[in-house]
């Protein structure tokens, strides 16, 4: 079972990678070809061009027909896609344990919608740096109906830990001038109380700032950046990453105690 929610993990990293493809600002226009096409000469791909991670890296990062380098976020999103996908069986079965019923159903297809979106959010600000709003929107609205469902967290401890988690970025959006991280940010972590708590929310927040710290400083190695910061790193996917860490790891804290 982990192994196909990690295949669903890719292949709505995958989706996530053509949706941001199609719908970003620079998209020019939506395409109204249904199936998948190259980046810059619009030729339909073969089904053997689109498995997530094996065909970027078979192709070498490069379109087929036209020899360009292809975005290396796609293979980022992919990647993230399975590793989210494991973490996502981890919480489903933390919660339903050995049994299956009809409310271990809705919660199997709840996570699997924010998962999507959770993807969705991480390759849009990825590119444009930029949270968006219909993905949030969702995976928000389906964090209220799982803790309503599963009453894993109250109400009044799911606002105060998301007031408190986006009260923080807020400030330093302010301190920073919208230099050190954007506004959506601070609007994405309202998702997070009320699925994770305070302690699970401060624990998500504090991983992604790990994270993001650790991809930094790695870039900066790598020559991607430069050493005055003027290169922007998007915060939104480390925060996303970090929710379902810290959400997998309370259920695996929970089994193992």
């Amino acid at each position: 079972m982990s192994i196909f929610f990690v295949v669903v993990g890719l292949a709505l990293g995958s989706f996530a990678n053509m949706w941001r493809f199609r719908y970003g600002p620079d998209s020019g226009k939506k395409i109204k070809e249904t199936r998948s096409v190259c980046d810059y000469c619009g030729r339909r791909l073969f089904w053997w061009e689109n498995v997530p991670i094996v065909s970027y890296l078979f192709l070498r990062g490069k379109s087929r027909c036209c020899g360009k380098q292809l975005p290396v976020d796609y293979v980022i999103v992919e990647g993230l896609g399975g590793l989210l996908g494991f973490l996502a069986y981890q919480v489903w079965l933390g919660r339903v344990g050995g049994g299956v019923d009809g409310l271990a159903v809705i919660l199997l297809v709840m996570i699997v919608i924010m998962l999507a979106a959770s993807l969705m959010i991480i390759a849009y600000d990825l590119a444009y740096l930029t949270i968006p709003i219909w993905p949030a929107t969702a995976w928000f609205l389906l964090s209220l109906g799982w803790m309503f469902l599963t009453g894993e967290v109250g109400w009044q401890e799911g606002l105060l830990a998301s007031g408190l988690a986006s009260g923080f970025l807020l400030v330093l959006y302010m301190v920073t001038k919208g230099k050190g991280m954007g506004l959506g940010d601070a609007v994405l972590v309202l998702i997070f109380g009320w699925v994770l708590g305070v302690w699970g929310t401060a624990a998500a927040m504090w991983l992604a700032f790990v994270l993001g710290s650790v991809a930094g400083v790695g870039l900066v190695i790598a020559g991607r950046m430069n050493k005055g910061f003027k290169s922007i790193i998007a915060l939104g996917p480390f925060l996303v990453t970090a929710f379902w860490i810290s959400w997998a790891f309370q259920w695996w804290w929970i089994l193992v105690q």
